[in-house]
C-alpha cells in the first residue's frame, strides 16, 4: 500500500517547445536544488519501466494549463518529460507568450513525477 504523497514543486524548470509536433517538454533547470534530483531520479525509474514494458509501473502525469484536456506526458531523453498539446488554440496561447513556464511537482519519498502545470505570461 502506498502513502499520501508528499509534493514538492519548483518553478525552476526548463521549457520548450516543438511546433511540429505541438508538443511542450519539460525538465528540471540544473539549479533546481533537491526537486531537481528526485525528477531526474524518478524520470530514470519511469524511462526503465517503459523500455522494459512494465507499464503497470510507468506513472500517469498530465499536464495543467494546456488545454481542456490535459496531455498525458511521456518520458523522452535527456530527463525531458513530453506533452503532445491536441487543443490548437492553448497550444498557440502558450508558445506564444515571451515568458512561458512551468511548475513541477514531485513526490518527496518515492522520487515520482506527480504532475506538471503550464503558464504563460498572463498567469
Amino acid at each position: 500500500m502506498t502513502g499520501v504523497p508528499k509534493p514538492l514543486a519548483t518553478s525552476a524548470v526548463q521549457v520548450a517547445h516543438d511546433p511540429v509536433t505541438r508538443a511542450l517538454m519539460v525538465r528540471p533547470a540544473p539549479g533546481a536544488g533537491w526537486a531537481g534530483s528526485l525528477w531526474r531520479k524518478g524520470h530514470a525509474a519511469w524511462t526503465a519501466a517503459v523500455k522494459s514494458g512494465r507499464y503497470s509501473e510507468a506513472p500517469s502525469v498530465y499536464a495543467s494549463g494546456a488545454g481542456r484536456e490535459g496531455p498525458r506526458g511521456e518520458p523522452v531523453r535527456d530527463g525531458w518529460l513530453r506533452f503532445t498539446i491536441r487543443d490548437e488554440r492553448a497550444y498557440q496561447e502558450l508558445t506564444s507568450a515571451p515568458d512561458l513556464r512551468a511548475i513541477v511537482t514531485v513526490d518527496r519519498e518515492t522520487a515520482q513525477i506527480l504532475g506538471v502545470r503550464f503558464r504563460s505570461g498572463k498567469g
